[in-house]
């Protein structure tokens, strides 16, 4: 189990986010508004958010902080909520249409091409990003007390966490390391759960079709019958008709906000 969870943790995308071009001063070649780099699945795409900035920000007209809460990213038109980790926007939008290379080739680069967009409206499934940095932490720590309430019946494991604590989770998540996370996590996850945190996305349906299931622990196969598939993607790997228990699943992949998210093909 602890060698999936290191593999899981451990997974990263490789990204191409074009930047919008009314935020560039005149002048600025097409080729600088492409920025590439790797991200971890395991985060919110406000991590890119973070990272191209720095790498536009001398020559954009406007100051990050001016414009942070009119801006977006977005795949062939579809606007990406942040509220959603990253690897999971990653397999629901593109890898469920488009799939692994068919046969391994060491000079294939699988790049996921988004946008950043910028404008004064906001499509209607995005939280506009007010406190930056801020804001995701207290939403991570949101999801962890409604993730809390799902597996025990009570928020008090989170609650009662120390200062301390908060921040180990917080910067094991923003620091992608799984050891101070996981001496965390552990004391909230408990042995047998009462239901399991669980987000599913829908492909099947367009637009993307986004529910939380009050699930409780059933055996895998029951839960592939219940969702009228025989496959799932969850954190980028095809599950079938897998051995084991929902909550088998959950202890292995759950995400780094608490929830377990189900990709259906």
């Amino acid at each position: 189990m602890e060698e999936i969870r290191y593999l899981v943790w451990n997974g990263s995308i490789n990204v191409q986010v074009e930047v919008d071009s009314p935020m560039f001063i005149e002048g600025v070649p097409d080729s600088n508004k492409r920025i590439k780099f790797w991200v971890p699945r395991n985060c919110y795409i406000t991590s890119c958010l973070n990272s191209v900035l720095r790498q536009v920000e001398t020559v954009l007209k406007y100051r990050p902080t001016e414009i942070l809460s009119k801006m977006w990213f977005e795949y062939k038109g579809r606007a990406l909520p942040w509220t959603i980790p990253l690897g999971v926007l990653y397999d629901s939008h593109h890898l469920v249409k488009h799939g692994y290379p068919e046969q391994f080739n060491e000079n294939f680069i699988n790049i996921w091409e988004i946008k950043l967009r910028y404008s004064k409206e906001l499509p209607s499934n995005v939280i506009p990003l007010i406190n930056g940095e801020e804001q995701v932490r207290k939403f991570v720590m949101h999801q962890w007390k409604q993730s809390c309430f799902i597996l025990n019946g009570s928020s008090k494991q989170v609650m009662s966490l120390s200062v301390s604590d908060t921040d180990k989770l917080w910067t094991g998540m923003l620091g992608n390391d799984i050891s101070s996370f996981n001496e965390v996590a552990k004391r909230i996850i408990p042995k047998t759960p009462r239901r399991v945190p669980l987000v599913v996305i829908d492909t099947r349906i367009e637009p993307l079709q986004i529910r939380q299931p009050n699930m409780e622990d059933i055996p895998f196969t029951d839960f592939l019958t219940r969702c009228k598939t025989d496959r799932v993607l969850c954190q980028g790997i095809e599950l079938g008709a897998e051995t084991g228990s929902l909550f088998d699943i959950y202890k292995a992949m759950y995400s780094f906000d608490g929830y377990l998210y189900v990709v259906i093909k």
